[in-house]
């Protein structure tokens, strides 16, 4: 160990000094004290011989002649421990030095998250980054996500940040971290509420633990692992995405909560705690919001509270109950005091946006052109919600409105709304797509807006962002996933013969997707759009993605040869699936596209993996269901024989069991039958579930 020149003459300092209240004491007891302190000091690695004697005739010049070889041993162990000591101090304050510089790194991601930043919250990660997260089911295997990489991370934020209007996080409750070295681990609690620009499911509330491994990269630390073990539902399930942290869920009531609160008033205070405490109460209250009594009190301390936070959040639960005329007109009347605070404002536009009365709706509609952007900005979103003709008359001016968030909730309302003529609207709608200045989701939900109210009219548009360069790169990608989404619902047969615009469409996409200078996420969507527009053209390209160095590209291949029923495809697909050294999302794309192409001749090696327990539990999940749809007596077998065997996970085999595509043949019926008397709650569930809906088919 290296201890520097300074730490090593204050440990020859700190010896000397020891060493001289030695001497005070007989010759034999120098070594039963040095023994006793031995035991309680960390030992570095010993140093030679050599050097400790080098040491002891440095210090003790006089005492060379008589020292025997005991006396020097136990010297030796002296300098030892002192060493040991030394090396543990500095162990503990290397440590906490760096446990202070991921504390850092922890908060500045949570900050970034919080604020949007999507550069500096990418920063945090390490290039070789991955997610997981058990989903809220820590038991079953079969619905984890796994294989997020840096880039995917960033796809997810991205879209958590288009698709939340509010987002209050805290990532970093309870923090503990332990260094090792180089590497260290972070463990947390999180808690998330957001509010999504859909007025009929805007709330969003999730918790867990997070579980960060961290290493040490030119002298900065990066995250290189993130385990998120989301709490799960009272059934033991949370509804959640396939592809990242970005997707939505709900639980049920935080037991910490329940068991704390269970009277009104400790909810009520339990309002205005910190959000790990907030949120659960609000759920709790929202069970108990039809209850009048629970109704009329929350009204009253919305009128009359005096904690703004306390207030705004009961305002929101009002939302959920109905309210008579009397109490729709005292709460207009607040919020449209503009000394009102602004969280309080809001909350009561929630609240009046779900009455059907007449005094609710013409409050909303004042309160679009309100004094303060956010007030419009929330306004403008619950316009959506009304079904009175003047309702285009505020869409078209928020939709010029000078701050952004209020134009960008204007075209949400117009993507959402179904009621209104939509005339007059598609100028404004097309300045903003075609805006450099306006943000990039504003221009993305206007885009989808002036798609669905001008039809088929929007074609060329559609067609002139996707090639021209100009736009920004996610906009264009954009097109290519309306150009996918809007077009007939079933493939081209490859007999049919495309017509002219087709096959202009689908020379776009090829270009683009052979394009290197393009972006990979633009490529991409390219070739998932070709599933719609592909000809025999689009097939050795699409083959030869298969061999990409692009996960994506891989993925997306493997999706859109299924769909066009492209039968040369079967192999290098079935060789995907085969390779355990690809990535988890290209295995299981792979395995769905060759149930796509029904390629019966893969069924052996597809039964195979199933039967591998080596194999990531969410791939032979993935196996299960598409053998469950394949019409096949040998993927059948394969099923009954995971459900039958004790041995198989349950997770594996209630996947099985819900992958069973006719209830109702004896075989099946038997089998399921025989599930009802299991000793497993969860299969006995899943076999119930099925059986009803076979006799609810007949």
């Amino acid at each position: 160990m290296n201890l520097g020149k300074r730490n090593f003459l204050t440990f020859q300092h700190f010896s000397h000094h020891l060493l001289l209240w030695f001497r005070t004491e007989r010759k034999g007891q120098m070594g039963k004290r040095a023994r006793g302190l031995f035991p309680f000091c960390y030992l570095a690695p010993l140093p030679s011989s050599h050097l400790a004697i080098h040491v002891i005739n440095k210090v003790f010049p006089h005492y060379q002649k008589t020292f025997s070889f005991s006396l020097i041993w136990r010297y030796f162990l002296l300098v030892v421990t002192l060493l040991g000591f030394l090396n543990l101090q500095w162990n503990l304050a290397y440590a906490k030095t760096e446990q202070d510089k991921i504390y850092q790194l922890l908060h500045k991601m949570e900050s970034a998250y919080a604020n949007r930043d999507i550069k500096e919250y990418m920063s945090v990660f390490h290039d070789k980054f991955e997610y997981q997260s058990d989903v809220g089911t820590p038991e079953d295997e079969s619905d984890d996500i796994s294989g997020i990489t840096k880039e995917l991370e960033q796809e997810s934020a991205l879209h958590v940040f288009e698709q939340f209007y509010t987002l209050e996080i805290d990532l970093l409750s309870g923090l503990k971290v332990e260094v090792t070295g180089d590497k260290a681990i972070a463990k947390s609690e999180y808690t998330i509420v957001g509010e999504t620009f859909d007025p009929e499911n805007w709330t969003l509330y999730m918790r867990g633990t997070n579980t960060f491994s961290l290493v040490k990269q030119s002298e900065q630390w990066k995250i290189i692992r993130w385990q998120d073990n989301a709490s799960s539902t009272k059934e033991g399930e949370m509804a959640r995405g396939q592809e990242g942290k970005g997707a939505k869920g709900r639980i049920t009531k935080d037991t910490k909560i329940v068991n704390e609160h269970r009277k009104f008033n400790d909810l009520i205070d339990a309002l205005g705690g910190e959000l790990k405490v907030w949120a659960p109460a609000m759920l709790i209250l929202e069970e108990q919001i039809d209850s009048g009594a629970v109704a009329d009190n929350l009204f009253t301390l919305v009128k009359q509270g005096k904690n703004p936070k306390i207030r705004a959040r009961a305002a929101r639960l009002l939302a959920r109950s109905k309210l008579n005329e009397a109490k729709i007109l005292d709460l207009a009347r607040l919020g449209e005091n503009s000394r009102t605070d602004v969280a309080l404002r809001i909350a009561i536009l929630y609240a009046l946006s779900a009455q059907s009365a007449q005094p609710a709706a013409e409050m909303v509609k004042k309160s679009a052109t309100d004094g303060h952007p956010e007030v419009r900005a929330v306004a403008t979103l619950q316009l959506s919600k009304l079904k009175s003709a003047d309702v285009k008359k505020y869409l078209m001016d928020a939709l010029n409105d000078s701050a952004a968030n209020v134009r960008r909730a204007a075209a949400e309302a117009i993507l959402i709304y179904n009621f209104l003529p939509y005339d007059n609207l598609s100028d404004p709608l097309m300045q903003l797509i075609q805006n450099p200045n306006e943000e990039l989701p504003t221009r993305k939900v206007a885009l989808r807006a002036f798609v669905k109210h001008t039809g088929s009219t929007a074609r060329s548009m559609i067609i002139k962002i996707l090639t021209d360069n100009s736009f920004p790169d996610d906009l264009r990608a954009e097109a290519a996933h309306i150009l996918e989404e809007t077009s007939p619902p079933t493939p081209l047969l490859r007999g049919e013969g495309p017509g002219v615009r087709s096959k202009v469409i689908e020379d776009h996409l090829l270009t683009i997707f052979q394009n290197p200078n393009d972006a990979e996420i633009l490529r991409a969507a390219a070739i998932s759009a070709l599933s719609r527009y592909a000809t025999a053209k689009s097939t050795i390209p699409l083959i030869k993605a298969l061999s990409s160095s692009s996960k994506r590209f891989k993925a997306r291949a493997c999706s859109t040869l299924g769909l066009i029923q492209e039968k040369s495809a079967i192999e290098p697909i079935l060789k995907l699936a085969l390779d355990k050294k690809e990535h988890i999302h290209v295995r299981r794309s792979a395995v769905e596209a060759l149930w796509v192409l029904e390629a019966n001749d893969t069924m052996p090696s597809l039964v195979q993996l199933l039967k591998d327990k080596s194999e990531p539990g969410n791939f032979r999940g993935t196996i299960a269901t598409a053998l469950g749809k394949w019409q096949d007596e040998r993927a059948l077998n394969a099923l009954l024989n995971v459900i039958n065997s004790e041995s198989e996970p349950w997770w594996l085999r209630r996947a099985a069991v819900r992958s069973l595509e006719n209830a109702r043949e004896p075989r099946i019926t038997t089998v399921l039958n025989k599930l009802l008397n299991n000793n497993d709650e969860r299969l006995r569930q899943a076999a119930m579930d099925k059986l009803k809906m076979a006799n609810s088919e007949l």
